[in-house]
């Protein structure tokens, strides 16, 4: 079959997390995008009439066991009707073992849980792997295998384990893979699929499942906009910097107890600026939002609070936050950049105001429909909209003010005309800062570097992590719980958990009462000790956040390339820059920490393909070590470009929660931690950055943070568990984990 006569095809979706890969690879393959349903999405009887419009079925991956219908679906219904038309089928992981199933065979456990690992397959020769090299490398997903083969199945290969990892059935037009070919680390995924669906394929065009460019953007903006502009941005600079970024906050922002401050405390290049703003300004608002607010009947709602910098206030019952913040943005509108007009600098080439604050880990009630089982104390989110902010650009060491002003500007006789701007008082406000004495910009180190340049620059104090805080789940209850997500992985209902602890600092820790702590304070002790690209202070009113987070969530770029940079394995740093490197190159080399590493790779691959252009989603660095002051980490790079009919906003409803906090499949292993942690996460795990009037968007995933309320002060804390975990050593790391902003507290 040619690309001129492309198979129609339908992908049906357990529940997966890797989905949209196997999408996108179909795609890169026929030039047609396949349509992609929920195993829930029809009943039975609805079966035959769907497959009238389809040539080609991929039964795909997904959490549980074949036995069980709850975990299929309508998938037996499907193979069926297959089976009567003659219609191909592709079964993919629960998709084989399913086919082994209906014909009388059995799945149950594999000699090991096999999950983001690779391995060598040997097949037989059988067609559907024409073209493919025996042996070629897999990638493994799955706790469970084919262990009783029915008279109506061939197997076709196997790994060195001998586990059966492809079949053939001998009467239908049906194979399968245990593998999963569309993982970035499998070889001949596209070769696969291609013989499957009839296509030939160019030779040397199997080798990766995701290599494939794509179309150029078509920018869609945030929100529906009014027909007229409303508003233009108004700059002042560029200022020398010359001081360090908390002296700024402090002459700025010192009184405002809603304010912010995103504090991009290296010279990293993913993250050059920093942001300082408050409620200030006509048009300033804070939307604050619970996605569990009290319905009818018990039930749960989402509620969204607007206040004014003028102190009105609005609050809307039954909305989203996505629905909230695209009806408020669709209010303004900012006028293009004239002929006569300097380009913008680069400080504000993506952020141009906006929405600034976080995201919290219960909001995943709207984008995963998972409501937390008891709400927390804070917010499910909290953006502060900045008409006004100080920008402070890193690489040039400038400092810009920004100003949305509204078209047309206040009357003559409109008291507000008579005061003076924003703009030139800040400057002299910030002119007088800078006038008191320079002093090196804590910028000015970069990240990572040895041992002892992590150590020059400030110390960590041999704090006692563990006498300092009270865990919401102690050493043992928390090995424990490890052991129990274990027993799950081996069930297999996931291939990862991200189990979380939540630690609250006790009053002796503190020093203080917790109403008397000083967040700035705080704040200015862990940007000394933790050198990242995405530092933040939020003052909230009652409750502030603090956090010293390296890991990116999610970017969404003016050009349209999306980016998220996930961060799965750790060690800590060493005494000696020998041993430091040791403890890197172990790191590295660890077979647990890549397939960790792995495992979220393919599943943030499969969140970013759901708001991209088919083909464009790639991975241009796998497996990098970054070191910080505490801790080496394994951070991979994953990007693609936004689909045409797609948003910031879009692409956080897609994305969110990040799946380095969840595990995967996302679905499932949210629900068994929500059993697990008994508790909510609250800002921890959520995300926390900027969404820009011009459709940019930057947030960083909320690690190394604390939350500080009126009764208590405290920070969330784990760490992927998968098969290979042991106990002892995942306890361990989430106190390696804790000591930074432990350190931050009680260091006086």
């Amino acid at each position: 079959m040619g690309i001129g006569s492309a198979p129609r095809v339908l992908i049906v979706d357990n529940i997966d997390s890797f989905t949209h890969n196997i999408a996108h690879l179909v795609a890169s393959v026929t030039g047609e995008e396949p349509v992609v349903i929920a195993n829930d999405d029809y009943g039975p009887d609805a079966v035959a009439d769907l497959l009238d419009q389809f040539t080609h079925v991929i039964i795909g991956p997904g959490p549980g066991t074949p036995h069980n219908p709850a975990d299929v679906g309508i998938c037996p219904a499907v193979l069926a009707a297959c089976a009567a038309r003659s219609v191909p089928v592709l079964g993919i992981c629960l998709g084989l073992q399913l086919m082994a199933v209906v014909e009388g065979g059995r799945v149950s456990r594999a000699p090991e849980p096999m999950h983001g690992l690779e391995s060598l397959v040997t097949h037989t020769g059988d067609a559907m792997f024409e073209d493919v090299p025996s042996p070629f490398t897999v990638v493994r997903y799955h706790s469970l295998a084919i262990t009783e083969l029915p008279e109506a199945l061939e197997v076709t290969a196997r790994s060195e384990d001998g586990v059966i990892q492809a079949i053939r059935h001998r009467t239908h037009p049906f194979i399968g893979v245990q593998f999963h070919p569309e993982s970035i680390r499998s070889d001949a995924g596209r070769l696969i699929i291609g013989t499957f669906l009839g296509i030939d394929l160019a030779p040397g065009s199997g080798t990766s499942a995701a290599q494939t460019g794509g179309p150029a953007p078509r920018r869609a903006p945030v929100g529906t906009p009014t027909a007229h502009p409303t508003h233009r941005l108004a700059l002042e600079g560029p200022i020398p910097l010359t001081a360090d970024g908390d002296a700024l906050f402090r002459a700025l922002y010192a009184d405002d107890d809603t304010a912010v401050w995103l504090d991009s405390n290296s010279h990293d290049a993913r993250a050059e600026i920093s942001v300082m703003g408050a409620l200030d300004g006509p048009d300033s608002h804070v939307i604050t939002h619970s996605a569990h607010a009290s319905g009818p009947g018990g039930s749960r709602v989402g509620e969204t609070r607007l206040r004014w910098a003028d102190g009105s206030d609005t609050i809307r019952t039954g909305t989203t936050l996505v629905a909230s913040a695209r009806h408020q943005l669709a209010q303004i509108r900012v006028a293009p950049r004239t002929d006569e007009q300097e380009e913008l600098p680069r400080a504000l080439a993506e952020f141009q105001l906006g929405y600034v604050g976080f995201l919290g880990y219960g909001l995943k009630a709207e984008t995963l429909g998972l409501p937390d089982q008891a709400p927390a104390s804070t917010p499910d989110a909290h953006l502060l909209f900045l008409q006004r902010a100080v920008v402070i650009d890193h690489r040039e060491q400038t400092i810009w003010l920004a100003e949305l002003e509204r078209i047309p500007g206040p009357a003559a006789d409109d008291p507000a005309a008579r005061r003076e701007p924003w703009r030139v008082s800040s400057r002299r406000l910030i002119e007088s800062v800078l006038a008191a004495g320079p002093a090196e910009p804590a910028a000015a180190a970069a990240v990572g570097g040895s041992a002892a340049a992590a150590a020059d620059r400030a110390p960590l104090t041999d704090v006692d992590v563990e006498a300092a805080i009270t865990l919401r789940h102690d050493a043992d209850a928390y090995r424990a719980l490890i052991g129990r997500c274990q027993e799950l992985i081996d069930r297999g209902d996931s291939y990862e958990l991200c189990l979380t602890n939540e630690a609250e600092f006790t009053r002796d820790a503190l020093g203080c009462d917790p109403a008397d702590l000083d967040p700035l304070a705080v704040y200015e002790r862990l940007r000394t000790i933790a050198e990242v690209p995405f530092g933040a202070l939020l003052r909230c009113g009652d409750f502030s956040v603090i956090g010293a987070s390296p890991e990116r969530f999610i970017e969404v770029r003016s050009d349209g390339v999306i980016e998220s940079r996930p961060i799965k394995g750790t060690a800590r740093r060493g005494r000696t820059p020998e041993e430091d490197e040791q403890l890197c190159s172990a790191l590295l080399a660890s077979r647990k920490e890549r397939a960790e590493n792995l495992m979220i790779v393919d599943l943030v691959r499969n969140d970013l393909a759901r708001v991209s252009d088919f083909g464009s989603v790639h991975v241009p660095s796998l497996f990098a070590i970054e070191s910080f002051a505490t801790v080496h980490q394994m951070i991979s790079t994953v990007r693609g470009t936004l689909r045409g009919d797609c948003d910031a906003l879009d692409v956080l409803t897609a994305t969110f929660p990040g799946g380095s906090m969840t595990g995967a499949p996302k679905v499932r292993s949210v629900e068994i931690l929500d059993e697990l942690e008994q508790g909510p996460r609250g800002v921890y795990s959520g995300a926390i950055g900027w969404l820009s009037t011009n459709g940019s968007a930057s947030f960083s995933i909320v690690i190394r943070t604390i939350t500080a309320e009126r009764d208590r002060v405290a920070f969330g804390v784990g760490g992927a568990i998968t098969r290979l975990s042991t106990a002892d050593e995942e306890f361990t790391e989430t106190l390696i984990k804790a000591r930074t902003v432990v350190d931050a507290v009680t260091r006086r």
